[in-house]
């Protein structure tokens, strides 16, 4: 019996550790697949934002995953590409964004909290701002970029969208 305990003890000792773990790799799963929706983008903390629809595509591959799409409306026909990977010594994932024609690309470099993806952003420039990933359930996921106008210093939610799986 004092084994068994013992044994009991030990595995719920280390389900946290196991769990944790996994954390990037279950995340990228919920990553994948095709994601459809729409939002709102901002060019700058003094305009209005302006409607915007997405489709993305995930294809993880081990512990990276790829999300490529397209955005139409206010983003001009914007193609995406944001690559990740997760490192689980580090608890991180680190990558890089391509989005529309003058945006070049940007660095990516984040932790999760819950059932969110918190990124620095980078761009070559070196403005930085935050983008947010959170998914809820098995098929909602909502992405937001914020910063800081580079005129004003004021807060600008840049981006904003609401995406459903499939």
């Amino acid at each position: 019996m004092k084994g068994l305990l013992f044994a009991a003890v030990v595995a719920a000792g280390l389900a946290p550790s196991v769990t944790r773990a996994d954390e990037g790799a279950d995340f990228i799963a919920k990553l994948s697949g095709s994601w459809t929706g729409s939002g709102s983008i901002t060019a700058s903390g003094g305009e209005a934002p302006a409607a915007t629809t997405c489709r993305l595509q995930g294809a993880p591959a081990g512990a990276s995953i790829t999300v490529t799409g397209k955005c139409d409306g206010a983003a001009k026909g914007a193609n995406l590409a944001v690559q990740l990977t997760w490192s689980g010594d580090q608890k991180t994932f680190v990558g890089t964004f391509q989005g529309g024609a003058e945006a070049g690309t940007a660095s990516l470099s984040g932790r999760l909290s819950g059932n969110s993806l918190v990124m620095q952003v980078t761009s070559q420039n070196g403005a930085v701002s935050t983008l947010t990933l959170t998914v809820s359930g098995a098929n909602r996921l909502s992405l937001a970029v914020s910063g800081k106008d580079s005129k004003s210093g004021k807060p600008v939610q840049y981006v904003s969208l609401g995406l459903a799986k499939g």
